[in-house]
């Protein structure tokens, strides 16, 4: 990603031609800056409203790995600023409500507080 700027303890990022708002004090960039946008599989959120969220990103479902806890959901995403990968835990509960399976395409969002910058 791209810092863009730094606004009341927040870093508004630029990442596959969208803005990320990431609540990130201890990140230490600058306006201009390269850096990686991180998350934890686990602060992925799967979007299942009409309305559009912050943070969100459009994927393809690439592999789910299930376990018996919560299923790791393999995420690619294409857009003309490259190709990322994601990935997102997601309970099989949700995974069976929400009909999810391997080519679908999900909407997904990352949550502020969770996201991180690392240079």
């Amino acid at each position: 990603c791209r810092v863009k700027s730094r606004l009341d303890g927040a870093i508004i990022v630029e990442f596959q031609g969208l803005d990320f708002v990431v609540d990130d004090d201890d990140a230490r960039c600058e306006p201009g800056d390269s850096a990686w946008l991180g998350i934890r599989a686990v602060d992925v959120r799967l979007v299942v409203t009409d309305s559009r969220r912050e943070n969100e990103l459009v994927a393809t479902v690439h592999r789910i790995i299930r376990s018996v806890v919560t299923n790791q959901i393999h995420l690619n995403g294409h857009s003309p600023d490259g190709d990322f990968s994601l990935v997102m835990d997601l309970d099989e509960h949700h995974c069976k409500q929400h009909h999810i399976k391997q080519g679908d395409t999900v909407r997904v969002a990352l949550k502020r507080n969770k996201a991180f910058i690392c240079q």
